[in-house]
């Protein structure tokens, strides 16, 4: 299972449900995705660090956390750092989409081996980066 929290508070009921029900899918997912937001609500971390680490103490094989300009980290099996890609920002709607989609189509080829996500998180952090310079997540 491949878990990326998209957390939208404001379509649950109440916030402690929302982090409830995004809890549940941590354990045996063999990648999470969330953004740092995201990580501090479901671990109670607002360090970056910490809150993969919460994750995986939770049940994720590996976590890949999203840092907005700053790029992202992945800790699992491997772990890997890598610094936000240079892009003239007009609209982050579909940034973490275009990220993760990157990761799981290099996941899929090679047979969802969480080795490759190391490789796979540069090309994914420019996916997500280019996706800021437009209106909108597909032109």
């Amino acid at each position: 299972m491949i878990f990326d929290a998209n957390l939208r508070l404001q379509r649950w009921a109440s916030r402690d449900q929302a982090v409830e029900r995004a809890r549940a899918c941590v354990s045996g997912a063999l990648l999470v995705r969330a953004n740092r937001a995201e990580a501090e609500l479901m671990t109670g971390e607002r360090d970056a660090e910490k809150a993969a680490r919460a994750l995986m103490q939770a049940g994720a094989q590996s976590v890949v956390l999203t840092l907005g300009s700053r790029g992202a980290i992945l800790r699992g099996a491997v772990d890997a750092d890598e610094p936000g890609a240079d892009c003239r920002v007009l609209n982050t709607a579909g940034a973490g989409d275009a990220l993760t989609g990157t990761l799981l189509a290099r996941l899929a080829l090679r047979d969802f081996d969480p080795s490759g996500l190391a490789a796979a998180l540069p090309e994914a952090v420019v996916a997500g980066a280019r996706a800021c310079e437009r209106w909108g997540a597909v032109d």
